[in-house]
């Protein structure tokens, strides 16, 4: 794994809807290390999915991009954004996304 791979985790809590835990920094140069575990998450049959965004300190075009990817490829209301960070909750309102995601939690 590259070193600057490194700035985020990714823990994966298994059951019939994953939850993927991130932790760090979601830009170009983590973004697929996201993409990766989304993919390992789904390839078990899971139907959706849960991205817990509360540990995340920074959120680019590029962790956006994950996002939507993930978004399009479930249902909707398959994909679950939990606990985003204030600075997360700008950025999808900012770019209009807080319409489009089922956000759970989040800080205030």
């Amino acid at each position: 794994m590259p070193a600057e791979a490194t700035h985020l985790v990714v823990t994966t809590e298994d059951g019939p809807t994953p939850v993927l835990v991130l932790a760090g920094e979601l830009d170009p140069a983590t973004a697929p290390t996201l993409d990766d575990a989304i993919e390992r998450a789904l390839s078990t049959g899971a139907t959706g999915l849960t991205i817990d965004m509360g540990g995340l300190t920074f959120v680019d075009s590029s962790g956006l991009r994950s996002l939507i990817a993930v978004h399009k490829r479930l249902a909707p209301e398959r994909l679950h954004l939990r606990n985003p960070s204030p600075f997360a909750l700008q950025l999808l309102s900012i770019t209009g996304l807080d319409d489009q995601f089922e956000i759970d939690g989040g800080a205030s």
